[in-house]
């Protein structure tokens, strides 16, 4: 669960823990803008550690037999104290309800909140010392090798625990996992010194953005306090987390680079294009019209079922230069979602702050979207190509060529079509007679509507550029 589902699920059990003190409910359940703060009360409505996390720990720390039974007790053990204190803290809440209704217009609201906020700071605090208790018996089981791991594990499992938390584009990325899932082995040259630096920068740039995010555990009170008496420090911290956000993203942009350079050519080519395509999915994710150019160079390579050396070079031609020019363009999408996300994410803080103070909101414009739509255009471009190339009957049988064929034309063999003289398609039912009037034909103004005449076995033709 995200950082920003954490908090909402927390905002509406507190809110729920206080339906009955709804004279400081207002006060304890922050607006939009004061939840940047509050991350750290949102964690404390759920472990640090759940039962799946063993799994990690017997890995990273090599844990033989013997000692997975002890880790195993050990978290079993956390599992139950977690939830005995949290249980805990909502029963004190609860009985608070007839006191303070009691003292209502008897004491000023800030004591009120001091009273209710108490038990969730104090089980805030007993939460840390549980986690920090679990690690701490976990470490008293290994041996000294094993005790030699703990720095490097600490790491992983903090980018394990926290790296979710991201909300840019590439900030959730973990170079690691995509060096394991390419088998390219991070502990040898000429990659090693350059991961272990990279690693030490992502976990120094995870725990600042954290920090900021989560708070100070032992001081929510006084995160509260200041709230109340000037929104504009919430709105200050909510500029620095964007601003430690960008240092992580950049710490593994930077990286990727770095590290593809050093592996060379292929394998660097691929670790880089792997990973921008999990930073940056909505620009490099395989599209639909490269999978059906892919299926169409399968179909007719060397080794496909309609194997044919002229129409495959052809098609290759094509690819080629459609791969060129979308190059390009992705590029041009990475430069302006590096530079836009951050600016976008500031204007809705910003009109968040609006909104609390009833003021009109702005809505700023997203660069990326023409340049979305002038993909759509060239891959548009480079499909009719294709069925230009092959026709309509070789075309429509490419995994996913459906979607751009034109509607079908009048059949009149098929005996569940009628025409309505004017050359327009009709659906007729089983007594042959016509269901509904005929629709009124509206133009498609569409940049990327199938165009009309394709593909009607042109053979090798490529159509214009």
């Amino acid at each position: 669960m995200t950082h920003s589902n954490r908090l909402n699920s927390i905002t509406s059990r507190l809110a729920g823990l206080l339906s009955t003190a709804l004279i400081i409910a207002m006060t304890l359940i922050p607006s939009a803008p004061a939840s940047a703060q509050l991350g750290a009360v949102a964690q404390a409505m759920e472990p640090e550690y759940f039962t799946r996390d063993l799994l990690i720990f017997i890995e990273g720390l090599d844990l033989d037999d013997t000692q997975a039974v002890i880790a195993e007790a050990i978290f079993d053990d956390y599992e139950q104290k977690f939830h005995d204190g949290k249980d805990q803290m909502e029963m004190e809440i609860n009985s608070l309800t007839s006191e303070l209704q009691a003292m209502r217009g008897q004491v000023d609201n800030d004591k009120l909140l001091e009273m209710v906020v108490q038990p969730i700071q104090d089980w805030m605090v007993r939460r840390q010392g549980l986690n920090d208790q679990l690690i701490e018996n976990v470490r008293v089981i290994l041996v000294p090798e094993q005790q030699d791991l703990w720095t490097n594990f600490a790491r992983k499992l903090y980018r394990e625990k926290k790296l979710d938390d991201g909300r840019l584009s590439g900030e959730r990325v973990d170079l690691y996992v995509i060096a394991r899932d390419l088998d390219i082995d991070t502990e040898k040259e000429p990659i090693r010194e350059t991961m272990f630096n990279y690693a030490i920068q992502l976990n120094q740039a995870l725990r600042a953005r954290q920090l900021l995010l989560e708070g100070d555990s032992k001081d929510l009170l006084n995160t509260l306090r200041n709230r109340q008496s000037d929104p504009n420090v919430d709105m200050g911290t909510r500029k620095k987390i964007e601003a430690a956000r960008l240092v992580v993203r950049d710490t593994n942009d930077r990286y990727r680079e770095e590290i593809a350079v050093l592996l060379g050519s292929p394998i660097g080519d691929r670790f880089r294009q792997e990973t921008l395509r999990r930073a940056y999915p909505k620009i490099y994710r395989t599209g639909n019209a490269e999978r059906v150019y892919r299926d169409a160079m399968e179909l007719y390579g060397p080794e496909g079922e309609r194997s044919d050396e002229q129409i495959f070079e052809a098609i290759m031609d094509l690819y080629n230069e459609f791969q060129l020019k979308l190059q390009s363009l992705n590029t041009q999408m990475y430069n302006v979602t590096r530079s836009s996300e951050p600016e976008l994410e500031l204007a809705r803080i910003e009109n968040a702050m609006r909104r609390a103070n009833g003021q009109e909101t702005l809505r700023p414009e997203d660069p990326m979207r023409p340049l979305q739509q002038e993909r759509r255009e060239l891959e548009r471009t480079y499909i009719d190509k294709l069925r230009a190339l092959l026709g309509d009957e070789q075309f429509k049988d490419l995994n996913g060529a459906r979607r751009y064929m034109p509607a079908p034309t009048f059949d009149p063999d098929n005996p569940n079509m009628g025409n309505n003289g004017d050359g327009r398609l009709q659906l007729q039912g089983p007594s042959g007679a016509r269901k509904g009037g005929p629709k009124e034909t509206k133009p498609d103004s569409r940049p990327d509507k199938p165009p009309v005449g394709l593909g009607q076995g042109q053979g090798l033709g490529k159509g214009d550029d």
